[in-house]
């Protein structure tokens, strides 16, 4: 009986606990990287990692029976992470799909789901932001809110760079809100009053970014458009990224014009790849 025990609970262990891959190398255009938003993690949530690792290897997620909604899925992670995006522009409009990968995502320590996808669609207009829409859960489905619209947008920011936290709903799942900034409830604040990041970092964290035209190894790319999971697969492959983008401009008040499924962009001359860190300090 020891034998059959010990493959047991080396098959629980494997099951349990997720691996810390090896990320890629950042490759991403100019446009994706100065409008990529800044994370912050809530303490009752997983840190965001790497989905696909340089070697091939796919995430293996995380069971979603766990001691806590954040067991085991954050000592690590954010050094071994990578964030993916996408960009669609057209008729003088740009949408860039931000793309993260969780482990798993749990309402509770028995209520949940292995693997997690969550994303940040950011428009832009030139060099200006102009409508910026987060994943959030309702009726299990997922739905885009509108923090920006003409002269009333209220995105906080930091050097360009909007500010999201990923975050649990009471009673719910996990989904991506705006930073809370004081001066647009408290008369006399400023915008130095946005809430602390509560990550191990002490800051605002970027991930080192993928873009989909810039993947180094085609085949890396297509292992993790297909995602291994049956239920949770990345919204930037193409069955699924026209419709998230339509969805994400809403009445399209915002980017009148736009169409979130012409594949042809307009020119644009800044999208030569870099792979270096951007200034957000």
């Amino acid at each position: 009986m020891k034998a059959p025990f010990l493959a047991l609970a080396a098959l629980l262990a494997t099951t349990a606990y997720g691996d810390l891959l090896d990320p890629l190398p950042e490759s991403a255009s100019k446009k994706e990287l100065r409008f990529q938003p800044l994370m912050d993690f809530d303490h009752d949530g997983c840190y965001a990692t790497a989905a696909i690792g340089r070697e091939g290897k796919m995430n293996p997620g995380l069971t979603h029976i766990e001691a806590s909604v954040s067991h085991d899925c954050r000592d690590g992670r954010l050094q071994f992470s990578n964030a993916y995006s996408r960009k669609r522009c057209n008729h003088g409009y740009c949408a860039i799909m931000y793309e993260y990968y969780f482990e798993k995502d749990l309402a509770s320590a028995f209520t949940g789901h292995r693997h997690q996808f969550e994303n940040v669609v950011v428009f832009t207009k030139g060099n200006k932001i102009v409508r910026v829409a987060a994943t959030e859960r309702g009726n299990k489905e997922y739905k885009y809110r509108l923090n920006c619209y003409g002269k009333s947008c209220k995105i906080p920011m930091l050097n360009g760079h909007p500010l999201v936290v990923y975050h649990k709903v009471r009673w719910d799942m996990h989904e991506i809100r705006f930073a809370k900034e004081k001066r647009y409830s408290d008369e006399g604040s400023t915008s130095s009053d946005i809430e602390e990041p509560e990550n191990e970092t002490g800051k605002w964290f970027r991930s080192p970014l993928i873009g989909y035209d810039d993947w180094d190894d085609e085949d890396l790319q297509s292992r993790y458009l297909q995602f291994h999971d049956k239920y949770n697969k990345p919204h930037i492959r193409d069955k699924t990224f026209g419709h998230s983008l339509k969805k994400a401009a809403g009445s399209f008040k915002a980017v009148p014009g736009f169409d979130p499924y012409q594949e042809k962009n307009d020119e644009d001359d800044d999208e030569d790849v870099i792979a270096v860190k951007p200034k957000h300090d």
